[in-house]
């Protein structure tokens, strides 16, 4: 997951330090940061503030010791560079901007450390709470799914996805790479919001061949459909499963706005069988 603050205007964004963070807890890495940001890990679904009191937290970081930057131990205000994520940090150093850093980062969940030991999640619901100290948060939500006999499970039922339909023939897409060992069979289900979506089943290297939005050649395909479930016979290799927008009229006359989302839920878990005796 990637957290961040971004300077929308085109000029330059000078914001003074505030500490009115909306959640106790947020933080990032086990040094801190000079970060106006933070984050936490929770188990569970959580979509506002009620209840994050007694959530329990996911624990990222292990024992160290650690190798920590430079930490301010006074930040009195962020100086952001137009349309831009980059700022100068002003604060307790010798002299004024302390230094620029970009006011992003990314980090990756790779279970609970417990005891010294990094366990693996179990499966079940987890939140994401995002926040700055001006008063801004946010939640992302991800579901850990486990191998259940007679498949795997890609990706789980209950999945929203945005994708950008588009006017001018390059519509947006959401792709996700797996790989099988064995021959496999690969079932699932979705619908999409008006004007649809569709599908694709491709090889890494097919897909590596886009042609206006879409890879250039595909084992499947589910067409142009609001609602479809697909099932496909492969061989052991490494494929991607490719959503795409809607491409209308193909820049055949201008219409604003060029660009559209359309939501796609998944209706049936995207399972992987073995077909192998």
């Amino acid at each position: 997951m990637t957290v961040g603050e971004w300077n929308s205007l085109n000029t330059q964004n000078n914001v003074e330090a505030s500490q009115a963070w909306p959640i106790e807890g947020l933080g990032v890495g086990p040094c801190g940061s000079n970060y106006p940001f933070g984050f936490e890990v929770l188990s569970g679904y959580y979509n506002s503030s009620a209840g994050l009191d007694s959530a329990q937290k996911v624990q990222l970081y292990g024992p160290g010791p650690y190798s920590c930057p430079m930490i301010l131990s006074v930040i009195s205000s962020y100086s952001f560079y137009p349309l831009s994520d980059r700022a100068d940090l002003m604060g307790s150093c010798e002299q004024n901007p302390c230094f620029t850093e970009e006011m992003n980062t990314t980090a990756v969940v790779r279970g609970n450390w417990s005891e010294g030991s990094l366990v693996p999640l179990p499966p079940g619901a987890y939140t994401v709470v995002a926040g700055d100290e001006w008063g801004a948060f946010l939640f992302g939500h991800f579901e850990v799914v486990t191998t259940e006999p007679g498949g795997t499970v890609i990706l789980p039922a209950g999945t929203a996805i945005q994708v950008s339909s588009s006017y001018d023939c390059v519509a947006g897409h959401y792709s996700l790479p797996f790989s099988t060992q064995d021959e496999a069979l690969l079932t699932g289900g979705f619908s999409a919001e008006a004007p649809g979506v569709t599908l694709y089943v491709a090889t890494t290297q097919q897909a590596s061949v886009v042609f206006q939005g879409h890879p250039s050649s595909w084992m499947y395909s589910t067409g142009l459909q609001n609602s479809s479930r697909f099932a496909i016979n492969m061989p052991a290799g490494t494929y991607v499963v490719w959503i795409e927008g809607a491409n209308l009229n193909c820049g055949a006359h201008i219409v604003m706005p060029l660009e559209r989302l359309t939501t796609v839920n998944i209706t049936e878990a995207f399972t992987i069988n073995s077909t192998s005796s």
